[in-house]
């Protein structure tokens, strides 16, 4: 079969990266900090994937393999991954467990297709275990940023309460003035 990737004197685009913001900070509305901490995970993750985008430098598994370049591979292949695709799915991520198991569709892909001992799928298994690395150095990071991500998310389930409790005073203060005023005509 052929190679389940994209030609190896192909030119690939550096890694995307996320637009740069033209509006001031004071311009941009207020974010919550569960969504602060969350945009830093996202971030993480993206740089992460970046990396692993660097270690691929014959680009055979940073882009969606077509059928133009590995015949019938989309009949092959249920679901098909690369490290682009997962970089725009970062926001979609949860933790490294995802990550991971996204690279390990990539290898099971690449061993699928172009079978077990091929030079394509030995590469991808080589790559997996520098990919590994690139997330295990983060998952110290991730781990932190995880804890802040829970706690903030308590901090808000307990404003959240305090609201409801703060209405429900205000009913009861809204009827027992409404009573009074019933008593007092």
């Amino acid at each position: 079969p052929a190679p389940a990737s994209a030609p190896a004197s192909a030119s690939a685009p550096a890694p995307v990266s996320a637009p740069a913001s033209a509006s001031t900070p004071s311009s941009q509305p207020s974010i919550s900090p569960v969504e602060r901490v969350r945009k830093k995970l996202v971030s993480l993750y993206q740089n992460c994937i970046d990396q692993m985008i660097k270690l691929d430098t014959t680009y055979d598994f940073s882009y969606p393999v077509t059928d133009a370049i590995a015949p019938n591979y989309s009949s092959i292949i249920a679901h098909p991954m690369d490290l682009k695709t997962m970089r725009d799915r970062c926001l979609t991520y949860t933790s490294i467990n995802d990550i991971l198991q996204d690279l390990n569709t990539i290898v099971a892909n690449a061993t699928t297709y172009n079978g077990k001992n091929s030079p394509l799928a030995l590469r991808a298994q080589e790559l997996y275990a520098k990919w590994r690395e690139v997330l295990l150095k983060r998952q110290s990071q991730e781990n932190e940023l995880q804890g802040e991500l829970q706690r903030e998310k308590e901090k808000e389930m307990e404003k959240e309460k305090e609201v409801k409790s703060i209405a429900v005073d205000s009913s009861l203060a809204q009827k027992t003035f409404d009573a009074m005023l019933l008593l007092v005509a």
